[in-house]
């Protein structure tokens, strides 16, 4: 599937992309892309979705930037930065339902 990439306002950018899992399903992954400002850990965060229809509806609420909000450059305890970000409430369960409510 083709990678979908957003920019935010504050320079940070996400990149969604959809791989075919073992057991059939699709995996969607969100990616912040690595600056040297702000070296960062990915994956951000990742669903599991029943066919590639679904899996298209969230890469594109990806690209518009309507899944991650605010992001931010964060510190753990040992002291590496990564990038922090509200995810609007979506799960693999009932993503079909989410995705409705956010317009996809």
């Amino acid at each position: 599937m083709k990678k979908f990439i957003h920019t935010y306002d504050n320079g940070f950018t996400v990149e969604g992309s959809a791989e075919r899992n073992s057991d059939g399903g699709i995996l969607v992954m969100g990616y912040w892309t690595q600056t040297p400002e702000s070296p960062v850990r990915a994956p951000s965060m990742g669903w599991a979705v029943p066919s590639s229809a679904v899996a298209a509806r969230l890469l594109h609420a990806i690209a518009d930037g309507v899944v991650f909000l605010e992001p931010q450059i964060k510190t753990d305890i040992h002291g590496k930065r990564y990038v922090s970000a509200r995810n609007a409430p979506l799960m693999s369960r009932r993503i079909n339902a989410d995705l409705l409510r956010l317009g996809y």
